[in-house]
């Protein structure tokens, strides 16, 4: 038996993973935004939202302490939120929040967000997006730095 690659089997193998590339842009395509939420730590890992609609949301998944993913999507021409691991109760609370705000109607959440995205954020990985997140602060300062204008969430 020799070593060497057919062009068959290079051609299928360059098939497949052509493919499956395909089927992850088509899948994240029409998202707007992704929130993992782990025992009530919220972290942005996919799109972008509008820091109020983040902080409202964050409040939710907060209080509950809830551990999962809340993903906006849009379906044709229509805005949908979507929660995965999620408690019913708090999934619906989200939809709430996120329907009662203006944002709900609008096409794109493209809001200008100059925050730092590590790398997992950047790629979608959830595990490694909360592996390299930067250490978290005393809410109170945090608070703080919001009123000011010059914290994290700015």
């Amino acid at each position: 038996m020799s070593d060497e690659v057919s062009p068959f089997g290079s051609l299928v193998l360059l098939t497949v993973l052509l493919l499956a590339g395909a089927f992850a842009f088509a899948r994240r395509a029409n998202e707007l935004f992704v929130l993992s939420a782990r025992d009530g730590k919220v972290l942005i890992l996919r799109g972008r939202l509008p820091r109020t609609l983040e902080r409202e949301l964050s409040a939710v998944l907060r209080a509950a302490g809830a551990t999962g993913q809340v993903r906006g999507l849009r379906v044709g021409g229509q805005t949908r939120v979507v929660g995965r691991g999620l408690d019913p109760g708090v999934e619906q609370r989200v939809r709430n929040v996120f329907f009662a705000s203006r944002y709900a109607r609008m096409r794109w959440l493209a809001a200008r967000d100059r925050r730092p995205r590590n790398l997992g954020q950047r790629l979608g990985w959830e595990w490694l997006a909360w592996r390299l997140r930067p250490a978290a602060r005393d809410l109170r300062s945090v608070a703080h730095d919001e009123e000011d204008g010059n914290g994290p969430l700015q």
